[in-house]
């Protein structure tokens, strides 16, 4: 039977190019971005459902030489229409963009338009074009966990608190409550239907007219089916849970049956029940799993040394099979039938040993055949899998340890194949997320894959390009990074979601521990509410941005959320429900600029590439001609972003390089600690300070800063630095060390260097923070009851922190150079 609907719609397109001075009544939005693809405009139609004249696609072609090309794909539910042109020189050539998400029925759609006569009333569904404007952790604290019930449950057993609500990141467990949860409930406690239901209502209509337009992570289901015309993403988390996604994830071997069936079993749960959901728009699988270098070691070390043997570790043989049995070293190993796993794997460890610098004795094994091989190690203990694998993990381990001796060589090699298995492993990921998700939703929802931390890895560019059709980066800066997320979008062929920013400021009382990077904490709700204007009218101005989700709907629990007791004014209300009115405004009316794009048909929305699961040369932007220099820059800084956060996040702040106080207080009376040795080392220092201070905008006070941390405050042993450090600031300094910074170093500095930050950032905070003053009693008053990993959290003052901010640049130029001249790095 002929789909009369489609039917309409494909012959509307055939009289608007057969006629293109036609301006008609349709079902297709178009949306526009001013870029150029190697002078190739290309124009996308979606389906929406209004009234639109299509008098500038007409101008393309009464002006351009063009083809038509469709590309519908089978595994989403977009409909892609592009029109290109070989007019290079066309200056009013444009791509154009939009989103199609799956058609609603015929009822549906005229229910809708009945109910939204006014045009200053559209909001986003899967009826319509938009850009995202949305809010995370839309949830009343109560019992939905909005994650499948898995938060809840880690809570209470990690707690033993039977109390521990479903949403466990608005519990505080020091008070057994979640403060917001008991504020709505008092609130809407005579509600006719019931409290959460009322109160799902109010917050979706005060978001609306606020000028928010969907939901994001942790939202409860009462808000995703609120309302017919507020939308949501939901999130999966499909391979772990947020009080897990810091590592605990990677205890899972994700080749093995286990594994995938778990993640389609998941999918199968939470997408079910929302099948049906006019509001849908996509699906996010997971937050801030980490595919960087911080971890790179870590990946290998992990399925070679951690898990048991399964599939996980026989792929990963297999890599470095490929890897190392190269033409140096021809037909080493041999994977026949009849030559058994052991002696193949033997062999393969066998070279990795070599390349690692583990054992000297394989460098004089020569090629031998299998069976000579099986004569030779079949009755000797020390030659097995098993004793070479321990010999391997011994030494990827001496990677880590202070003070030890390995050739940086060797070094290099052990990460480059850390490196390329966590592409395997991102691959794998994407992979069976992706075909999880399909075989549940059948196309329905669009893909924005992993929320991730500060920047797509470089690790995961190829499977995110492949697998998910936007790319999701949480930026806690003053600023978006435009050359990130530029890069982000032209190395991926895939549009930007900003997926968490915010703001926090002092003066809402609560202690802002852990969470307050210091590019993202301000003085006044003023102040808050300005940069929070600022950061969504930058974000509009970037045409290859799709929108964002503000983090979060409510502030944090003033005795710190589970489980890592961060306790952040990011909210839009207050724990007690009230809203912040210079914030909302403020956001309110910069919303209102993007709603009236909309409505003059200038959305910069979204998809030239769907995710296929096949995987592809790159994206659209790897067509272009390389006419820019902006391009190669924008690469080498996203490369040394991803590099400054594993120096900062996984190393310095892992203690794998070490800068010790030379000075201690007694009285206030401070004496340098030195000896012949540091002051060799401070000398070199001296000298990397002058090089590392050229790219920052202010070197001089830089430059003082640091020399003063250097000559009096810190020093640098080079028997406590990690062979693993100097390998990584080695590459750092001869790759970075001359990059401008950008505001995403402040959020990658700021987690190691920034007390107000998470633990590890090394005293003092600041030349003037050595007493008990650099603490604040009355700020962290409501801290002391509580303990984490043992030890006592006490709040910085605000003058420490903002001293400590100020300080920021110096201090890492200071750590860079005394590290730097212990692990004796020439540049």
């Amino acid at each position: 039977m002929v789909d009369k609907g489609m039917f309409l719609r494909w012959l509307g397109i055939w009289m608007l190019l057969c006629y293109p001075g036609t301006s008609t009544r349709t079902e297709w939005w178009w949306a526009k971005d001013r870029r150029l693809a190697n002078g190739k405009a290309v124009v996308t139609l979606a389906m929406g459902a209004t009234d639109i004249s299509m008098h500038t696609f007409t101008r393309m072609n009464d002006r351009h030489h063009h083809h038509l090309t469709t590309n519908l794909s089978h595994s989403s539910s977009f409909r892609v229409v592009n029109v290109t042109t070989d007019d290079k020189n066309d200056p009013t050539a444009r791509w154009y963009y939009a989103l199609a998400l799956q058609e609603e029925s015929s009822s549906s759609t005229k229910k809708h338009k009945e109910g939204n006569d006014n045009k200053q009333q559209r909001h986003i569904g899967s009826h319509m074009p938009f850009r995202i404007r949305a809010v995370n952790h839309v949830n009343n604290g109560g019992y939905d966990d909005g994650v499948d019930g898995r938060e809840a449950d880690l809570c209470r057993n990690a707690s033993k608190n039977h109390l521990c609500p479903g949403d466990s990141l608005s519990f505080a467990p020091s008070l057994g409550v979640a403060p917001y949860f008991v504020a709505m409930n008092a609130k809407y406690g005579d509600c006719s239907v019931n409290a959460t239901v009322c109160w799902a209502n109010n917050v979706t209509n005060q978001l609306m007219d606020w000028g928010f337009n969907a939901a994001g992570g942790w939202t409860a289901r009462s808000v995703q089916t609120a309302r017919t015309n507020f939308s949501y993403i939901h999130l999966l988390q499909l391979a772990s849970t947020w009080s897990q996604h810091e590592n605990g994830w990677m205890q899972n071997d994700f080749f093995g049956e286990t594994w995938v069936n778990e993640v389609y079993a998941r999918a199968r749960a939470q997408i079910a029940p929302r099948m049906n959901d006019a509001n849908l728009v996509g699906w996010w699988t997971d937050n801030e799993i980490s595919f960087t270098g911080a971890d790179a070691v870590a990946f290998l070390n992990t399925y070679l040394c951690v898990l048991e043997d399964g599939p996980g570790r026989r792929r990963l043989i297999r890599l470095l099979h490929d890897l190392y049995d190269d033409e140096s070293s021809p037909q080493r190993c041999h994977d026949d039938d009849d030559d058994g796993d052991d002696a193949f794997t033997l062999c393969v460890y066998h070279l990795a040993a070599e390349k690692w610098g583990a054992d000297d004795e394989v460098k004089n094994t020569a090629a031998i055949s299998s069976s000579r091989r099986r004569q030779l190690f079949s009755h000797d203990n020390h030659n097995t899998p098993h004793h070479w694998n321990k010999r391997l993990c011994s030494h990827i381990e001496t990677a880590s340890h202070p003070g030890a001796s390995m050739q940086r060589q060797d070094l290099r090699r052990l990460m480059e194949a850390s490196q390329r298995w966590m592409q395997e492993v991102a691959w794998q990921y994407h992979q069976v997320t992706f075909h999880a998700i399909r075989a549940a939703d059948s196309g329905k929802g669009v893909l924005f894959g992993i929320r991730y931390a500060g920047t797509l890895p470089s690790a995961a560019i190829t499977s995110a390009s492949t697998f998910t059709d936007v790319v999701d980066l949480h930026l806690y800066t003053n600023v978006p990074d435009e050359r990130l997320i530029r890069w982000t979008h032209r190395k991926t062929g895939k549009p930007v979601l900003v997926g968490e920013w915010s703001f926090a400021a002092r003066d809402a009382g609560l202690p802002g521990l852990r969470g307050a990077w210091h590019g993202a904490t301000v003085a006044t709700q003023t102040e808050r509410a300005r940069k929070a204007a600022n950061f969504i009218e930058k974000l509009r101005e970037m045409p290859y941005v799709i929108g964002y989700a503000w983090w979060q709907l409510t502030d944090e629990p003033s005795t710190g959320r589970y489980p890592d007791f961060e306790a952040m004014n990011y909210g839009l209300y207050a724990s007690t429900g009230e809203p912040y009115g210079t914030l909302v405004n403020a956001m309110a009316q910069a919303n209102d600029k993007w709603r009236h794009d909309e409505q003059q048909h200038e959305s910069s929305m979204v998809l030239v590439n769907p995710a296929d699961g096949v995987h592809s040369s790159g994206g659209v932007w790897e067509e272009r001609q390389e006419e820019e220099e902006e391009d190669d820059d924008d690469e080498v800084y996203a490369e040394c972003v991803e590099l400054t956060g594993d120096l900062s996040i996984g190393t310095f702040g892992r203690e794998l390089c070490r800068i010790e106080e030379s000075r201690h207080h007694h009285h206030h009376h401070h004496h340098y600690n030195g000896n012949n040795h540091s002051d060799t080392i401070r000398t070199a220092a001296l000298h990397l300070v002058d090089r590392l201070v050229q790219p920052l905008v202010d070197r001089e006070e830089a430059k003082r800063i640091a020399k003063r941390y250097v000559n009096e405050v810190w020093y640098a042993d080079s028997k406590r630095q990690a062979p693993i450090c100097c390998a990584r600031l080695d590459d750092w300094m001869n790759r970075c060390a001359t990059v401008r910074p950008g505001p995403i170093y402040e959020q990658a500095i700021g987690f190691w260097l920034w007390p107000g930050s998470y633990e590890g950032q090394p005293r003092p905070w600041s030349l003037n923070s050595f007493d008990e003053n650099a603490y604040d009693e009355e700020a962290g008053s409501e801290m002391w009851s509580r303990t984490e990993h043992g030890r006592w959290l006490r709040q910085p003052s605000w003058q420490t922190l903002d001293e400590s901010d100020k300080e920021m640049s110096g201090r890492w130029v200071a750590a860079l150079s005394l590290v730097g001249a212990a692990c004796d790095i020439k540049m």
